[in-house]
């Protein structure tokens, strides 16, 4: 189960999917996030990015190296992983960081 992401509690994760799934669903319908408008609103937290290089490198791996919306969501994350190189370590820094070696 945990091959891929030897770091990662599955679980956790999928439970973090669902979590941010219904806040996002509950901030479109009330109008805090429109996803048709410009300037596509951002949730860019730890746990998120984590979630996007999981979902990042599982594109590229689907797609035999290629992955163009995997490159953009990695390439999306990275200043923030560049970041995390400055600043103070947490368990979620390094997890991401181990992810993106």
């Amino acid at each position: 189960m945990h091959i891929m992401y030897p770091l990662l509690s599955i679980p956790d994760l999928v439970a973090y999917v669902n979590k941010l799934f219904t806040f996002m669903e509950s901030a479109q319908r009330t109008g805090l996030m429109m996803r048709s408008a410009p300037g596509a609103d951002s949730i860019d937290d730890e746990e998120t990015n984590i979630l996007k290089i999981v979902m990042a490198t599982a594109m590229v791996v689907e797609g035999s190296g290629r992955s163009e919306l995997g490159r953009a969501m990695y390439d999306y994350v990275q200043p923030s992983i560049d970041a995390l190189l400055l600043g103070d370590t947490g368990l979620r820094r390094v997890q991401l960081l181990a992810l993106t070696v």
